[in-house]
């Protein structure tokens, strides 16, 4: 009883000095031992204002202000990539220039080939070039009236391409 009592006497007597006078050690635990934030908070301020420490200078934020209509978690969506880059995320390239996905294309055929295995290789406008995979059976067969072709994305990322003058469906990959 007469070590708490001795404890309680030389807390007091600490307590007691000028701020200045205490240890920073004694004038923290006293800041940690009161129960209400703002109050601690506050006895913080002081002990630092007390060691001579100012509040660093407040930098504006460039950030642009939210819509007064967007709930608490607003992201705004991503824009979409230009059609370039659709299907070159399956192609080698580092994961931080990696386009936004966009779910289909339409561009104009300017070549059209069949390989050894009778599988085509189409040649966009926009110079992407585009091949039936292997595991597809559909035959497809040159046609003039084949001026464009619509590629969209399928399950299992994988590609469907349709010709302009066909529903058929063809499964492909992006090769350039």
């Amino acid at each position: 009883m007469t070590k708490r009592l001795a404890a309680l006497a030389a807390f007091t007597a600490l307590a007691t000095l000028p701020a200045s006078a205490q240890p920073l050690q004694v004038q923290l635990s006293h800041c940690l031992a009161i129960p209400g934030v703002l109050q601690r908070l506050a006895c913080y301020d002081g002990v630092a204002r007390g060691a001579g420490v100012s509040a660093a200078p407040r930098i504006a934020s460039t950030a642009p202000p939210l819509p007064a209509s967007a709930p608490p978690a607003y992201v705004p969506r991503p824009v979409p990539a230009p059609a370039a880059s659709f299907g070159s995320e399956r192609l080698a390239q580092p994961p931080a220039t990696r386009p936004a996905a966009l779910d289909r294309i339409e561009s104009a055929v300017v070549g059209f080939d069949t390989n050894a295995r009778g599988k085509f290789i189409v040649t966009l406008a926009n110079g992407q070039i585009w091949k039936q995979i292997d595991g597809d059976d559909a035959v497809a067969r040159p046609r003039k009236s084949a001026r464009s072709v619509i590629i969209e994305r399928a399950v299992f990322s994988s590609y469907a391409l349709t010709f302009n003058d066909s529903s058929q469906l063809f499964k492909v990959a992006r090769v350039q």
